[in-house]
This record gives C-alpha cells, structure tokens and sequence, in this order.
C-alpha cells in the first residue's frame, strides 16, 4: 500500500510542478520560469536515488549505485544550471549554487570510492575546502541572456 502511495505523490509532484508555474516573463516574480521540467527531473532524481537506497544494498551493487548517481547529478545540474528556467534571477542563482554543490558533492564521491582504501582522508578535506570555492564560482557567473535579447530583437524588427 505504500508504494501505491509514493506513486499517487510522485505523480501529484510531477504533474503539479510541470503545470503549475508563472510561464510569463516576470523577473521579480519566484515562480516565474521557462519550464516546469526541471523540477519535474528533480524530483524523478530524488525518487530514483531513494529506490536505489532501498533495494541496493551490499558491496555488489556500488559501482551500478555510482552510474546512477552521477548520471542523475548531471541531469539535474544541466537541467537546472545550463538551461536555467528560472526567470528570477536570485532564484536561479540558489538553484545553481544547490545543483553545483550536488553535483561537486557527486564527483569527490566518485573520487572517495576509486581511491578507497588509498587516499579517502583527503577527500573529505578536497570537499570541505572546495565547497566555499563552487559556492563563489557559480554565484559569481554571469549568464548572458542571448535568447531574451533576440526575442527583444524579434519583437521590434522592421516588417
């Protein structure tokens, strides 16, 4: 009954998130965004990562838990940072700064299980010490708006 249950919420979750967002351009709204996709794809990455928490358990399945992990981090950072839906600019910078920490959290993860038992200790402070660093990083970039300024363009063009 319970995985009846997470399907009827994961479905409200997806459908909601998709349908239920300010489509219009207004920058100082927080709802304000291109797409719903990409939260839809988040929450898709949170339910995958906690089915494989549940089933995968045991030292067989490390290698196949990290294929999907890294492969749903990357989803969701592209989602979130390259194709940034959010219209709202401070919005978009935290949803950057989430998926980039994620997805630095995911690589150093990677790092810690091919040098286990090698070098595991300096993963832990290669994290810590780059985390202020990612953080800088993605707040200060600056993502020029090309496709707003040729819709712009396109609006006042001579017939």
């Amino acid at each position: 009954m319970s995985i009846v249950g997470i399907v009827v919420f994961y479905t409200f979750c997806v459908t909601f998130s998709l349908v239920y967002y300010e489509p219009r351009y207004i920058p100082k709204e927080p709802l304000s965004k291109k797409s719903g996709r990409p939260l839809a794809v988040f929450f898709t990455y949170e339910l995958i990562m906690v089915l494989c928490y549940t089933f995968m358990v045991g030292r067989s399945y490390d290698y196949l838990f990290l294929l999907v992990i890294v492969l749903g981090s990357f989803t969701v950072f592209w989602k979130s940072h390259v194709e940034n839906p959010h219209n709202n600019y401070y919005v978009s910078k935290m949803w950057s700064m989430l998926v980039g920490v994620n997805m630095w959290g995911v690589i150093l993860l990677c790092f810690a299980k091919f040098l286990e038992g090698q070098l595991f200790v300096g993963t832990v402070y290669a994290w810590l010490s780059g985390l202020p660093l990612m953080i800088v990083a993605v707040a200060k970039t600056e993502k020029l708006h090309y496709d707003l300024l040729l819709t712009n363009l396109n609006k006042v063009a001579d017939p």
